[in-house]
């Protein structure tokens, strides 16, 4: 087997963060992240939805108390727009502000009401090989009965942000 990769020594840490109890998990992500892992190099984006068509209330972060500790722990607030999901499907979240993140740059996506117990830089994470959660309940629409199937729901998504759907797919397990 071949020796997995070493992380680039500085990556970005990204969560999405907006108005209401995710503004306060954002906070304690960020303060946990500072407190545990100290040395950390890069980044920490707290991707923030802005207001829009697809919301019937301003989604962004509105304390300014809140925004002032995120800043002074050194997070960085980045808006994105919401143009397909916002309200509707606050999951698409995570997909939409795939579009704010800069350019070329790695980076590891953590829910908020995640907490860091450790040295973030100790895990190996393999940069050249992105992966997804191992979260295990259902966050995904169930498909209906005619179809389309999961693998028809994510090949739409990869196709509308003109992602190669192909190199996803895991060909030494079933289908869906």
């Amino acid at each position: 087997m071949a020796p997995k990769p070493a992380a680039p020594a500085s990556f970005n840490v990204v969560v999405v963060g907006q108005q209401g109890r995710l503004s306060y998990e954002a906070l304690l992500f960020v303060a946990s992240l500072r407190t545990m892992s100290p040395d950390f190099k890069g980044r920490v984006l707290v991707a923030e939805p802005q207001a829009g068509p697809l919301w019937t209330k301003d989604p962004a972060i509105s304390d300014p108390a809140v925004r002032a500790a995120l800043e002074e722990m050194g997070a960085e607030i980045i808006p994105f727009e919401s143009r397909h999901f916002g309200e509707s499907y606050p999951f698409g979240n995570k997909i939409e502000m795939l579009s704010a993140l800069p350019a070329g740059e790695p980076f590891v996506f953590f829910d908020t009401d995640t907490l860091i117990t450790g040295d973030l830089a100790a895990v190996p994470f393999d940069f050249d090989c992105p992966g997804a959660s191992l979260r295990r309940e259902d966050t995904w629409p169930q498909p209906q009965l005619y179809g389309p199937g999961y693998t028809g729901l994510w090949k739409s998504l990869y196709d509308k942000f003109g992602l190669p759907f192909e190199t996803s797919l895991d060909l030494t397990q079933p289908d869906g």
